[in-house]
């Protein structure tokens, strides 16, 4: 053990070399003497030793109980004073400044090493007495509960600062206060005033809680509900040496509990007044609680359901019984299982179909109880069931009027290919004798024209125009009956050739008209060339025709839209009434006479067909007198092949 060191403060040397020799030979250092009580301050903090011996009387302006009452406040080492005298004044003085003992010279070495080791030891007492206090201040200080402490005649004498923003009262202004005028406890319900806490605990000697339900007033006048507890503080003979309370701030409590009281009561009134099914179970299955809906879905008492199992409540065929219990337990293992669909046998006997959606209920992170919401489906089962059995015999009927429609478009198309083929011969074997009436006709013209009367011309005129028209009619009616998409040759074209080529046959008609055809670039499309150069002559043709007596202007469009491609052929001809312009694609439809215009009503019918076999689509706009706009579509793709490619046509 490391001895103590003292610092002597003596200003008579010998007396000073005296004290050195007895504490070295007791077995203490010294690690200095001084003579003045400002060179004591000044060793003090340089060396800082275990004690100082002080005489009262020393050289200098400070004597040795001033430098002691600095030493003591600014360096905590204990001081034994050391006098030749002692009288009361000097005694008082030393006394205020907290000394841990005195020594009057001369003094033996006994009574020195006697005097050294009890304020040695009561420093040390005290050094750890601090420690403890302010260990216990820093502990009050910073828990969250609000701590006042009283003494036994209930006055208080501490209070941490929780306790002071709890009741609104500092520690300086409610010292010495009695306690019910700083803690003022009522109530919750009565308002009443609690007890005197100091009393009842200095009456049982026991620690006394208040009841749930506390107020505290507040120094403002404000409530705040508390929870808090008051016991005796005691003494070493188990005397009573005052009151601590504490108590802590239960309004964030008190809301939440008001909050959970409030969402229980919605969820009450949701679960009883649910339409559907609700059943609570235990983690063993056992029903805990049901509402209003269960008991009408099970028809039984709800005190019959509660406590039962739950397969047990209701008859379950053997089969959904294994799978209900294995879906379960997947359940209770925390995987999500859906719903389930279960047929169950009440105690009427009567089924029911039911679907089930159950889920875990969770406290604290476990789960505490399993919920089943329950809805009844039998009417549903029964419709599904209805319907089932009716879109069974739908799919009958519809087999079998698909077979019956099959095998109408079989005969359909037999009676098509025996009308074109009718149609071809027709035209085939009219055209012979057509064609030698027109020829012997024009032969009578020609070799008797002048010689027979006027009325005999005429009726040959007549002869060789209706058989002129005939073979056309015929020859028109041949063309629309080969139309048909099995003879489609198509091969990717560019329509502005075909437009080229439109216009050199149609060359003559241009130039006596008078007319301007411009067109836009033409896309390169797969299609049946011939047939689209019929489509261009036919509605180059009629505006040409019904150009009436202006000059014609025909403009050719084309642009791509989504999948396909729109044409337009524009004019600026007689044009046609909004009410005919779906009729004249039908065949042999004429608007006009035929000393009007001529032709035979078949142009826009073979027209559509063309369209139709590309599978795209033909309408017109107009207005009378504004001219008129063919509209007709291609699409992008024509059996699986892209129409790509743009030209440009030049006239």
């Amino acid at each position: 053990m490391t001895p103590a060191s003292i610092l002597i403060v003596e200003d008579e040397q010998l007396v000073a070399l005296s004290m050195r020799r007895k504490l070295e030979s007791l077995g203490y250092t010294v690690p200095g003497t001084v003579a003045t009580g400002e060179a004591a301050i000044e060793q003090a903090s340089d060396i800082h030793p275990d004690l100082i011996l002080m005489d009262i009387m020393l050289a200098g302006q400070m004597d040795g109980i001033d430098a002691a009452s600095q030493i003591r406040e600014k360096f905590d080492i204990p001081v034994i004073y050391l006098t030749a005298y002692s009288d009361d004044a000097s005694i008082d003085r030393a006394r205020l400044t907290e000394p841990f003992g005195y020594l009057l010279k001369p003094f033996e070495g006994k009574e020195l090493q006697t005097a050294i080791e009890m304020a040695l030891y009561k420093h040390e007492m005290e050094r750890q007495l601090r420690a403890k206090e302010r260990w216990l201040s820093t502990v009050l200080h910073s828990i969250g509960d609000g701590v006042i402490t009283t003494d036994e005649q209930g006055k208080i004498t501490f209070m941490n600062p929780v306790a002071e923003g709890l009741t609104g009262w500092t520690q300086s202004d409610a010292a010495g206060e009695p306690l019910p005028e700083v803690f003022q406890a009522v109530d919750e319900e009565t308002l009443s005033p609690i007890a005197n806490l100091v009393t009842r605990v200095m009456d049982s000697r026991q620690t006394v809680i208040l009841d749930n339900g506390t107020l505290l007033i507040q120094r403002d006048g404000e409530t705040r509900p508390i929870e808090d507890s008051a016991a005796p503080i005691k003494g070493e003979l188990d005397e009573i040496l005052g009151v601590v309370i504490v108590f802590h701030d239960v309004s964030e409590r008190k809301q939440a509990e008001q909050a959970l009281r409030q969402s229980e009561e919605k969820y009450r009134l949701l679960f009883e007044n649910s339409p559907e099914s609700i059943t609570l179970l235990g983690l063993d299955g056992t029903i805990v609680d049901c509402n209003e809906a269960t008991v009408r879905l099970r028809n039984l008492p709800r005190e019959e359901i509660i406590g039962q199992s739950f397969i047990e409540v209701d008859s379950i065929k053997e089969e959904d019984l294994e799978r209900f219990t294995a879906l379960f337990s997947q359940l209770l293992e925390g995987n999500k299982i859906g719903s389930l669909t279960i047929e169950l046998t009440g105690p009427d006997n009567e089924a029911r179909w039911v679907e089930a959606f159950p889920a875990l209920l969770r406290r604290d992170g476990r789960v505490d109880a399993i919920q089943v919401i329950t809805r009844d489906i039998t009417q549903r089962k029964l419709a599904e069931d209805e319907v089932a059995r009716y879109q069974e015999h739908l799919e009958e009927l519809v087999a079998e009027r698909t077979a019956e429609l099959e095998n109408s478009n079989l005969q359909l198309a037999r009676s098509n290919a025996e009308l074109e083929q009718f149609a071809y011969v027709a035209s085939h074997d009219l055209r012979e004798p057509l064609r030698k009436i027109k020829s012997y006709t024009e032969l009578l013209s020609r070799r008797y024209e002048g010689k027979l009367d006027a009325r005999a011309d005429k009726y040959i005129d007549y002869i060789v125009d209706g058989s002129s028209r005939m073979q056309q009619l015929i020859t028109d009616l041949l063309m629309y009956s080969r139309l048909g998409r099995a003879d489609l040759n198509l091969n990717l074209t560019a329509l502005s050739a075909i437009l080229d080529g439109v216009m050199s046959d149609l060359e003559l008609n241009i130039q006596e008209s008078g007319a301007t055809i411009t067109a836009d670039p033409l896309p390169t499309l797969n299609v049946d060339a011939q047939q689209i150069s019929r489509l261009l002559q036919n509605l180059l043709g009629n505006a040409l025709k019904f150009r009436g007596d202006k000059l014609a202007q025909i403009h050719i469009s084309a642009e791509e839209k989504d999948d396909e491609w729109l044409f337009s052929v524009s004019d600026n001809g007689i044009g046609i009434e909004p009410q005919y312009v779906d009729r004249i694609f039908l065949i042999f439809q004429r608007l006009h006479t035929r000393g009007e215009y001529p032709g035979t009503g078949m142009g826009l019918a073979i027209c559509k067909k063309i369209v139709e076999n590309h599978n795209g689509r033909i309408w017109a706009t107009s207005q009378p007198k504004q001219g008129a706009t063919f509209h007709f579509t291609l699409p992008v793709k024509q059996d699986g092949r892209l129409n790509t490619g743009m030209l440009n046509l030049n006239t």
